[in-house]
């Protein structure tokens, strides 16, 4: 729909507006994208670990190590969809059909592993009977207390990670403006103008770069240092994580001051430094 939408014959005229009809197509068409993803990113993951056996060794193991590879796929596609949809999007006007075929083609690739895949029966056939005790009674207030209680241990590590969100909502936002101020040519006047969104890709380039690392030295070395099958605990990776944030927030802090003065004097390149 959004591929429809987008494909749309538009009037040239800076004074002539779409109608009411096309708005509507236009905004279900997107909201529809979202109501996907809001399906597709918190069960694709977890039927992901599905299909490895807790009780196995080396599938544990590897069920570890699934995490890392997933982001790795999903910064090596945001990555090619920076560089080269963006560009698409800008010289051709094609941007919103090219995800729509890859995505066609990715559905049709799950969907034919269909029977490869292990299916596992719910506990309880009745969504209730997970509620209810040995005796057929529904929990008691202790029980229910410590559920609160582990509700309220889970709230400052929750209110802890809304920072990392804001500091990785900048790679989406602030990159694009900063890209708009940037000389984006390569190869001279004449040469190749990248889009503004070029200069998102350093983020899932970075990712790109240190899973393989992380997930092939780092890890191996912490499970020898610490006897953990998962090198470090959930905890600790992600206290780890929010520090490293910090420290790359505070460079980068310190890294667009300087751009700013420089932006004062003139038109920075991309290869700024």
């Amino acid at each position: 729909m959004l591929t429809v939408a987008s494909s749309l014959p538009a009037c040239a005229a800076a004074a002539c507006r779409p109608s009411l009809a096309q708005v509507i197509f236009a905004y279900v068409s997107l909201y529809l994208v979202a109501f996907a993803h809001g399906f597709d990113k918190p069960c694709g993951l977890a039927f992901g670990t599905e299909q490895f056996d807790p009780g196995h060794h080396k599938e544990s193991a590897a069920r570890s190590s699934l995490f890392n590879w997933w982001f790795f796929s999903m910064a090596v596609g945001v990555a090619v969809a920076i560089a080269a949809v963006s560009y698409v999007q800008e010289n051709v006007s094609w941007g919103v059909g090219v995800p729509f075929a890859v995505v066609s083609c990715a559905s049709a690739v799950f969907l034919l592993g269909t029977p490869t895949y292990r299916l596992y029966a719910p506990p309880h056939p009745d969504p209730t009977a997970a509620m209810d005790d040995k005796d057929g009674k529904r929990s008691s207030s202790e029980e229910e207390e410590d559920a609160r209680g582990v509700v309220r241990r889970l709230l400052p590590i929750w209110v802890t990670c809304l920072a990392y969100g804001v500091a990785d909502a900048q790679i989406m936002t602030l990159f694009n403006k900063q890209g708009r101020m940037l000389d984006r040519r390569i190869g001279g006047n004449d040469g190749l103008e990248l889009p503004p969104a070029a200069l998102q890709t350093f983020g899932p380039a970075t990712i790109v770069l240190f899973v393989p690392i992380y997930d092939r030295a780092v890890v191996p070395a912490l499970r020898r240092a610490t006897g953990n099958p998962r090198g470090l605990t959930t905890l600790q990776r992600t206290g780890a994580g929010l520090a490293t944030s910090l420290a790359a927030v505070a460079t980068a802090a310190a890294v667009e001051g300087r751009r700013l003065g420089a932006a004062r004097a003139r038109r920075p390149a991309m290869s700024w430094a």
